[in-house]
């Protein structure tokens, strides 16, 4: 079929170099993907003033005031869809956790940039998730964002260095298999081979992580995932991240891994097919669409009477928990569904053990 993805990528890079932006426009981009992206030590910085901004007051007298009218970009639109930060981030600092029992593999863990700050609790549960089932988790310091959020923007050149920037920090450990917890991440490690094909340095390198590489869910599968012996009585649903299901082609892992804990009724959703309307920075550039996609994916999600609806990446995550809360105020009715990882739900159940 037609590569929409890497067409749509190949065009922005074009439209970066060709187009002239506004300035203001320049500057929030190349703040943004150039030098925050590009740092998860100042990311962090970033993710510290928005949790002051959020509890201080000052965002309820931004809002109150007009403020956000006045500021340049879509400063009010962002204020509006503004993620709640864990309480405490996930950093990579060269940790090593071991294997319980027998060790199968040894791996090394993507923590990636936005999940760091926004589901640090799931990428502690996916350490843990690995470990309890025989995988060594390794987490270099070096490592930092996977260029995923740049490359669909048409920032290539940045995001051709943030590969390189893990490329070198990942294949140091010399792992088994490269594993992430974000469909998004994943399928963006995984066409590092296309990525730099052209760089007679990395070329061969970058094919080696992109083969190395695996979403926590087909890692599970493929290496042997311990059944929880716990009951979970809850009703789950899942929805397919597009990056999971349409670049990676998985869909059964999450379902089989989901239906293996005990008590758990898990319920289809329809219209698996249909983007949530995160798509990256796509809900903040075409926020309306974005905003009808999540409201007819939300309905979905209520339909099925589930408690909780599962994914498997931190912009459907967010995209899904902004639209049910959406979808409740519109109706008038208390929100009975949240979000979370597959993961999060057997870590759970091992954790009942």
């Amino acid at each position: 079929g037609v590569e929409y993805g890497k067409l749509m990528e190949a065009t922005r890079a074009q439209v970066k170099q060709h187009a002239k932006r506004p300035l203001i426009e320049r500057t929030i981009r190349s703040i943004g993907y150039n030098t925050l992206l590009a740092s998860p030590r100042k990311l962090r910085l970033l993710g510290y003033a928005l949790k002051f901004y959020r509890k201080s007051g000052i965002r309820t007298i931004a809002r109150g005031s007009g403020l956000l009218k006045l500021l340049p970009g879509q400063a009010e639109l962002a204020d509006k869809y503004l993620p709640q930060p864990s309480k405490n981030f996930f950093v990579a600092k060269n940790q090593i956790y071991p294997a319980r029992g027998l060790r199968k593999a040894k791996v090394v863990m993507l923590a990636g940039c936005v999940m760091t700050l926004t589901h640090a609790k799931t990428l502690q549960a996916s350490v843990r998730v690995l470990n309890r089932n025989g995988i060594e988790v390794h987490l270099p310091k070096q490592q930092g964002c996977c260029g995923a959020l740049n490359a669909h923007s048409g920032e290539v050149e940045s995001a051709i260095k943030m590969a390189k920037k893990n490329i070198d920090s990942f294949l140091s450990i010399n792992p088994d298999a490269i594993v992430s917890a974000s469909a998004g991440c994943g399928a963006a490690m995984k066409g590092y081979d296309g990525l730099l094909a052209e760089d007679a340095e990395y070329s061969s390198r970058a094919s080696q992580v992109a083969e190395l590489t695996k979403d926590i869910h087909e890692l599970l599968i493929e290496y042997g995932f311990e059944t929880p012996k716990n009951i979970l009585n809850v009703t789950v649903t899942y929805q397919d991240p597009c990056h999971l299901m349409n670049v990676q082609r998985i869909t059964n892992a999450p379902r089989t891994i989901l239906k293996s804990i005990p008590g758990l009724k898990f319920v289809e959703l329809s219209e698996p097919g249909i983007c949530c309307g995160s798509a990256g920075t796509y809900s903040l550039t075409e926020r309306e669409m974005s905003a009808q996609l999540g409201k007819r994916k939300a309905t979905n999600v209520i339909a099925t009477g589930a408690n909780i609806v599962t994914t498997g990446n931190p912009g459907c995550a967010m995209q899904l928990d902004f639209a049910l809360a959406e979808v409740a105020i519109e109706n008038s009715s208390k929100r009975t569904t949240s979000v979370r990882y597959v993961v999060d739900l057997l870590d759970e159940a091992y954790g009942l053990e």
